[in-house]
């Protein structure tokens, strides 16, 4: 019993250990500073995944934090509705 928990928590710490070490890996140096444009307006939508209802949301706040003239929508439809 005491070997099945350690094997467990030990498989259940292996994705933290591979997103901390992708977390220390460095950009590209060559890559260009990210230069905002002007004139960005309009209307994006978002149509997908539940799963990744969440994670959309972060990015359309910034995005619309930088660009605020475009109207973010998501709609986020579970597989039970394909």
């Amino acid at each position: 019993m005491k070997k099945t928990i350690i094997a467990l928590v030990s498989l259940c710490s292996v994705p933290f250990m591979a997103s901390s070490a992708l977390a220390e890996s460095k950009l590209d140096p060559s890559l260009p500073t990210y230069a905002r444009t002007s004139g960005v307006s309009g209307n994006l939508s978002s149509v997908g995944s539940d799963t990744l209802a969440n994670l959309m949301t972060l990015w359309a706040e910034e995005f619309k934090r930088v660009y605020p003239n475009v109207n973010v929508q998501i709609q986020a439809a579970g597989s039970s509705t394909a």
